[in-house]
């Protein structure tokens, strides 16, 4: 699994190891969108990819629910449960992102035939 924190506001490069090899994405500039606070959470969305249904485990500290495609449309919103049904989504990448008061998670997952 390739994990990568980001600095905001800075450059970055990706890199992918593969077996004995290795790949490095293009520069990307990461900069400040306004998320006040970035905390670690125990939530966790699954499967990775998901076909009909994504289970959310750990969301009983929320209150409500979003999720996005890649062009930051709102796709689906209300009240989070432990599962999601997202049959009626096309294929591709969308963030899932879990609010309560001021405490905010946002998750990826990608959605797949």
């Amino acid at each position: 699994m390739l994990k990568h924190f980001y600095t905001l506001n800075s450059f970055h490069t990706v890199e992918i190891p593969v077996y004995d090899c290795s790949a490095s994405s293009a520069n990307y500039f990461f900069q400040y969108i306004g998320v006040d606070a970035v905390e670690f959470t125990d939530v966790v969305v699954y499967p990775n990819p998901a076909t009909h249904v994504l289970y959310v485990q750990g969301v009983a500290d929320y209150t409500t629910y979003c999720i996005y495609d890649l062009t930051g449309r709102k796709i689906m919103e209300g009240r989070p449960a432990a599962s999601f049904d997202i049959a009626s989504l096309s294929n591709g990448i969308y963030t899932i992102q879990l609010q309560n008061g001021e405490k905010t998670t946002v998750l990826r997952f990608e959605k797949m035939q």
